[in-house]
């Protein structure tokens, strides 16, 4: 379900329940995708593993074009800073950090 409140528009199913994270004016919020455990048969240690690059946005901040919650997208590997609140991880970021929007055509 998506919420707007203030310019910022929030898709509430990726939020806690009840609670909402609202990112500022230019910024976006991205839910990253699992890392991946295994390759091929070999099992990756968590320490070997790299930081997903691809995730759904969870909100957007006003003054962010282009950019809508649920879109999948790709980002650079270290943009962005880790946000964890009641159980959930996020990376809020500036929406120019991220590079290309993922889509499904027919």
């Amino acid at each position: 379900m998506i919420t707007r409140y203030r310019g910022a528009v929030i898709e509430t199913n990726l939020m806690p329940r009840g609670k909402l994270l609202i990112p500022p004016p230019g910024k976006v919020l991205i839910t990253r995708d699992e890392a991946e455990d295994v390759y091929g048969s070999i099992i990756i240690p968590d320490a070997a593993r790299q930081a997903p690059i691809s995730g759904t946005i969870a909100a957007v901040g006003s003054d962010v074009e282009f950019w809508e919650p649920n879109d999948q997208v790709v980002f650079g590997q270290y943009a962005g800073a880790k946000v964890r609140w009641e159980g959930f991880e996020y990376d809020i970021m500036v929406a120019k950090d991220i590079h290309v929007k993922l889509m499904e055509t027919n």
